[in-house]
């Protein structure tokens, strides 16, 4: 048998007519069907169906060219045969015998016309049931509109040549689907009739039988199917049946997946043909590749041409179900819904026969916001289509309908069902999805029994673990671990949370997830940054760092760049930090930088003397984040930056602007001695010392600089006093400053200032003995300095005893 057929809605419709109507056998008695044939009259064909027992029977058109005879309490005798040729003007084509439950014997026929276009008279008669089916007076079709393969296989009544009944012959195997046999038939034909009256017919025959045979395997046999095709069209260019060839090389691309060369063809067709058989199925199949091309509004008005042109066709219809399931994909929900229930009002029986009318119409209310008619339309799907295969799917989508109106106990109950009914699912896991979230957001301690949902975090994880262990090809393998990642993120578990999320890209590396995993990443690697800095362990966030470059390209993640170069910076590692901040910065235009970005690329810049690059990115910053916490360093920056140029006035007034902005007691100690630096540069030893000492006395008071900086202010806070003649005070200054050199800091230079000041104030001992450390310290330049000093020592005090000496003596002796 070469057709299919899906009765599903309408045995269920069957079964509830049948089983309101009383039926002579009893339950006990069933009638026997023991012989199925046909008979041929003028202008009719007849079913005799010979049967034992009277049963009540049912005649349903079940497709536009099948009808179902359904006969209750009755079965099929063991010996029964179907017949394999039939009599009549070919108004049957095929017949199937089918057994349904409840006691239902079904005969299919598959038909040579559309059911409406048939009369089907039925009668009793001894020992069996005859059904005549002819064609309805008039409805003769114009030729322009007959079907391409009724006028391929026409053979005229009164031919009797050999190469008639050879065609004849090739006709009736086609039609019952013996493709072989009608192709080697029709080869012989093209070979040895060229003559023939049919050889134009037998071209264009052969080529499709050889399509049908392999229907299935195109792929493989695409370039002999397609050349039998241009075979016929090269032959007969001219003929009515070059269309209907050109849309089946389309249909072949089609089936290949070459979208853009089977457009092509129907496109091709439709360009050259206003009207004929074959414009509905070019109009329907460009419009389905538009679709798979991502054009749907050029596929919508394909579909409404092929609309305006048939309409009330079975093409059409299937048109208006394509043009809304492309209407759908634009999220033009209502026009989709719209088209839908046009269709329904028109062919109420559609809605049984076509579930992906109530389907598409159920995830329109869905996405509309409608609920209930969500719901209701979707129940009927599972009602009227209980075999189908993404139930799974449906099932789902009605327990979200519940989730959403926030009847969470009706919802969940519905998503343990879809796992329990459709296990593995992609449904059933999506479900799974569905109570892992509700599981992430009960309260902790929440204790509810299993029939009710135990809601924990931990349940959660379970679920989300359980899926990728248990289904690692599923198309949600990639979500789920995202989610399992963003939970351990949750838990702060963030390394786990970067290994789950490094497996998946080590497993899909092309997952459509990439950015959100990259925005995942980042905020655990964040979250390691800050723990890690807190922790004083900085460097392990780089180490983290070097992990995630080495499966996931971060060059075209600004985020995560910002954040490396950051962790450099902090580090003090800045050419790393400076080459991490410019891959950055690629991804902005001037003037939208962030502020992190700018400041940071322009403070490591300045760390490593690129002054000229820094100088014009911190302006940058202050002038776009006035503001900003980072102001006040930013002007301190430019500040020590000027002051490399001399330009002291100006850098005082950064340095002053940076006071301005009430930086922490740390930083402004900064600022301080900046300013103290920039006025000793200019020789303003007096005002330096103010600022000197206010850096001194923040650093005591709040703790707010390092012995070093306190060191260091001390250290310059003599030398001022110096420059100004306060010796003392110069002393007490490099004193303390002595007295808080850094645990292996040698300070030779220190040292020798401050045996100047003590020579100075006449305390020679110390100062000889401070000297002597100078040139104990092995530092070769103030070693000399020092020995020279030593020297100076050595001379004067030779000099003061020779004049002692004079002092003492006679007069006489002096003169001598």
């Amino acid at each position: 048998m070469n057709f299919r057929l899906q009765t599903r809605p309408f045995f269920i419709c069957l079964c509830l007519i049948l089983a309101f109507m009383v039926s002579p056998a009893g339950a006990g008695n069933l009638a026997v069907i023991h012989e199925v044939v046909t008979e041929s009259q003028e202008g009719a064909s007849s079913i005799i169906i010979r049967l034992i027992g009277h049963p009540a029977f049912k005649v349903i058109p079940i497709e536009e060219k099948q009808m179902l005879i359904a006969f209750k309490d009755t079965e099929f005798s063991g010996d029964i045969r179907v017949p394999e040729t039939f009599a009549g003007d070919e108004l049957i084509e095929d017949l199937k015998l089918e057994h349904k439950p409840c006691k239902v014997s079904c005969l299919v026929v598959k038909l040579g016309k559309p059911y409406a276009d048939i009369k089907c008279g039925i009668k009793e008669v001894n020992g069996g049931l005859h059904i005549e089916i002819k064609s309805k007076a008039g409805d003769v079709k114009p030729e322009e509109i007959v079907g391409i393969e009724d006028r391929l296989l026409k053979v005229e009544s009164k031919a009797a040549s050999a190469d008639a009944v050879l065609f004849t012959e090739a006709a009736a195997h086609y039609r019952r689907g013996k493709w072989e046999k009608a192709t080697r038939i029709l080869r012989k034909i093209i070979e040895c009739y060229p003559g023939s009256a049919y050889l134009e017919q037998a071209y264009f025959l052969l080529a499709k039988s050889f399509h049908r045979m392999f229907d299935e395997e195109v792929s493989r046999h695409l370039i002999d199917i397609t050349s039998l095709y241009q075979d016929a069209i090269s032959k007969f260019p001219e003929s009515d049946y070059v269309a209907d060839a050109m849309v089946s090389i389309g249909n072949c691309y089609f089936q290949v997946k070459n979208y853009y060369e089977a457009l092509a063809y129907y496109n091709a067709v439709l360009k050259k043909n206003k009207k004929g058989p074959a414009v509905p199925e070019a109009l329907f199949q460009r419009g389905r590749v538009l679709v798979l091309l991502k054009k749907p509004t050029e596929a919508v008005s394909s579909f409404e041409e092929l609309e305006r042109r048939n309409p009330g066709t079975e093409l059409a219809t299937r048109g208006k179900l394509e043009k809304a399931k492309a209407l759908f994909d634009m999220k033009a929900f209502k026009r989709c819904l719209a088209t839908l229930q046009e269709i329904m009002s028109e062919k109420p029986g559609e809605v049984y026969k076509t579930p992906e009318l109530l389907l598409y119409a159920g995830y329109s209310y869905y996405e509309l916001g409608q609920l209930k008619e969500a719901r209701d339309t979707l129940t009927a799907v599972l009602n009227y289509f209980p075999k189908m295969k993404s139930n799974h799917i449906v099932l789902t989508k009605i327990a979200d309908t519940y989730s959403e109106e926030g009847v969470k106990s009706k919802a969940c109950k519905l998503y343990r069902l879809a796992v329990r009914m459709y296990p593995g699912s992609e449904g059933a896991l999506i479900s799974l999805l569905r109570l892992a979230d509700e599981s992430e957001k009960a309260i902790p301690g929440n204790d509810r029994s299993r029939d009710g949902m135990l809601i924990t975090g931990e349940t959660a994880r379970e679920i989300y673990e359980d899926i990728v262990e248990k289904h690692p090809d599923s198309p949600l393998f990639d979500l789920v671990m995202l989610k399992l990642a963003i939970l351990h993120h949750k838990n702060k578990d963030y390394d786990q949370s970067i290994a789950t999320l490094q497996k998946l890209l080590a497993k899909h590396p092309q997952t459509p997830l990439k950015e959100e995993i990259k925005v995942a990443m980042a905020k655990s690697f964040k979250a390691i940054v800050e723990r890690e800095t807190e922790a004083g362990t900085p460097e392990n966030a780089i180490a983290y760092c070097e992990q995630v470059q080495s499966v996931l390209r971060i060059d075209d993640m600004p985020d995560l760049l910002l954040l490396v170069g950051d962790t450099y910076r902090r580090l003090c590692m800045y050419l790393q930090a400076v080459s991490a901040f410019q891959k950055a910065r690629r991804f902005y235009s001037e003037g939208d930088e962030p502020a992190g970005l700018l400041f940071g690329l322009g403070e490591s810049f300045y760390m490593v003397n690129r002054f000229d690059k820094a100088e014009p990115i911190l302006k940058a910053f202050l002038v776009k984040y006035p503001e900003h916490k980072g102001a006040s360093a930013a002007y301190y920056l430019l500040g020590n930056i000027l002051v490399q140029r001399k330009e002291y006035r100006k850098a005082l007034q950064s340095f002053n602007l940076a006071l301005q902005q009430k930086p922490d007691p740390h930083h402004q100690v900064k600022v301080l001695m900046g300013v103290a630096n920039a006025l000793t540069s200019q020789g303003k030893h007096g005002k330096a010392v103010s600022y000197f000492k206010r850096a001194i006395a923040l650093i005591t008071k709040n703790k707010a600089g390092s012995s070093e900086d306190l060191y260091i202010a001390y250290r310059e806070l003599g030398e001022s006093y110096l420059a100004v003649g306060g010796m003392k005070k110069a002393v007490t200054a490099f004193e303390n400053a002595l007295e808080l050199n850094p645990k292996d800091f040698k300070a030779p230079g220190l040292q020798f200032r401050l045996a100047q000041c003590y020579h100075r104030l006449k305390a020679t001992d110390k100062a000889q003995e401070m000297w002597n450390g100078v040139l104990s310290s092995g530092d070769p330049f103030w070693g000399d300095m020092a020995r020279v000093e030593l020297k100076q020592i050595q001379v004067e005090e030779s000099l003061g005893k020779i004049r002692d000496s004079l002092a003492g003596s006679s007069p006489a002796k002096a003169a001598l």
